[in-house]
């Protein structure tokens, strides 16, 4: 057996060839036989008509042959075992590329129907940025409404308005920044609530999925890419202190204006 003749399925067409050097052997032997008794034993070309001498013939035919034509049997034997070594060899690695080829069909699958799904809810994130409206009311009581990404400028600024107002209002002891965010989510609950639940699903499904985290932080970026500043900061603001369950994620995603300290604020 040559070496990496058991990888090498084109060997299997070569092994036959020893099946017929197997029989033309049997001939040889058979031939010799015959010729090495007729040289010894026979002086004339002829049959005898003793049936002892056609007992001692075969018993002779039999005793020379039976063990020759048993190790080719045994050889040939060997040769079907090693067929079969080659053909088992050659189906398990069809069976084990055909089992990467699944896996990488499944994996990509699953890409697939990931990114189907990720990018509906990046759909449905503009979506609700494209109908947010909220209302507010300046110092002359006049009412504004703004709308979609101008809406968070406005959020912004009534945080600071607040943040600014417990400064002025309340001892060190009493001002609390949580709480003046708190009161802001309060206000616009019904106007932003559903905007922070689309963006913590978009997070939590990204988390959740079964990719590398490379890949996990790649759609992150793709999700933070959308953001504008203002939206950057709220979501530290509401993950820093309503959604608190979502910090980890934030921080590891890293879904904040990075270069800022995101801790949270206390004065």
């Amino acid at each position: 057996m040559g070496k990496g003749s058991s990888s090498s399925p084109e060997k299997i067409d070569n092994l036959p060839i020893q099946f017929v050097l197997l029989i033309l052997g049997s001939f040889v032997a058979l031939a010799v036989v015959s010729f090495l008794y007729y040289d010894k034993f026979s002086n004339e070309l002829k049959f005898s008509e003793k049936q002892e001498i056609w007992g001692m013939f075969g018993d002779y035919f039999g005793g020379i042959l039976s063990p020759i034509f048993a190790f080719f049997a045994l050889v040939a034997l060997f040769y079907s075992i090693h067929l079969q070594k080659i053909e088992l060899h050659n189906s398990a690695e069809q069976l084990r590329k055909s089992a990467i080829a699944l896996e990488n069909q499944n994996k990509l699958i699953q890409k697939q129907n990931f990114e189907a799904t990720y990018f509906h809810l990046i759909e449905l994130y503009n979506h609700i940025i494209h109908e947010l409206s909220i209302k507010a009311t300046d110092g002359n009581l006049r009412e504004t409404t703004h709308k979609s990404r101008q809406s968070f400028s406005q959020l912004h600024h009534e945080l600071e308005t607040l943040f600014y107002q417990q400064i002025l209002t309340k001892p060190a002891g009493k001002r609390s920044f949580k709480n003046a965010y708190l009161q802001l989510n309060e206000k616009y609950e019904d106007a932003i609530g559903h905007y922070f639940k689309s963006i913590y699903s978009i997070i939590k499904f990204i988390d959740n999925s079964d990719m590398s985290i490379n890949e996990k932080g790649f759609y992150a970026n793709i999700l933070r890419a959308q953001l504008s500043k203002n939206e950057l900061m709220l979501i530290n603001y509401d993950s820093n202190y309503k959604a608190e369950e979502m910090r980890p994620l934030i921080e590891k995603y890293q879904i904040y204006m990075l270069g800022i300290d995101q801790s949270p604020i206390d004065f």
